[in-house]
């Protein structure tokens, strides 16, 4: 109605031009702005992922992940293997201390995690932690 009051009837046929065109625009960078699938675990996390194998001194197939994320996060961590360990932290936090329970002795045991924020947005990555064997870290019983 404005543009019709405005450039006069004689431009109805550049209105529907400019409302399909603008239609378009908003279609194309509504579809580029939302980001599809989970994005890299990089994009989140500030610094580095400290990785402490063992961190108590008597667990050796344990290991602490120490970490910060920009916005407040849950986390969840599946350790892969024969028998796949998964926990999820619900809590949503910044700051993050995970036990990483089930690694497998002598390997180099992957882990994936997902860092999910408040607002659903996903990110996720792998990292590698690598154990002793077992006969390496127990002491030799006598008889």
């Amino acid at each position: 109605m404005l543009i019709n009051s405005l450039l006069g009837q004689d431009f109805k046929p550049m209105k529907n031009k400019l409302n399909i065109l603008f239609s378009l625009c908003l279609s194309i960078s509504l579809f580029y702005s939302c980001e599809q699938g989970p994005q890299p675990l990089q994009k989140i996390i500030t610094g580095d992922i400290s990785t402490k194998v063992d961190p108590g001194g008597h667990a050796p197939l344990t290991a602490l992940l120490s970490f910060a994320t920009d916005k407040k996060a849950t986390i969840k961590i599946r350790v892969d293997g024969d028998i796949p360990v998964e926990r999820s932290f619900t809590y949503p936090n910044r700051f993050h201390e995970i036990p990483v329970l089930g690694l497998y002795p002598g390997k180099d045991n992957q882990v994936h995690l997902t860092v999910t924020t408040e607002n659903n947005k996903v990110f996720e990555g792998d990292l590698t932690i690598t154990t002793q064997a077992i006969s390496d870290i127990l002491p030799t019983i006598e008889k």
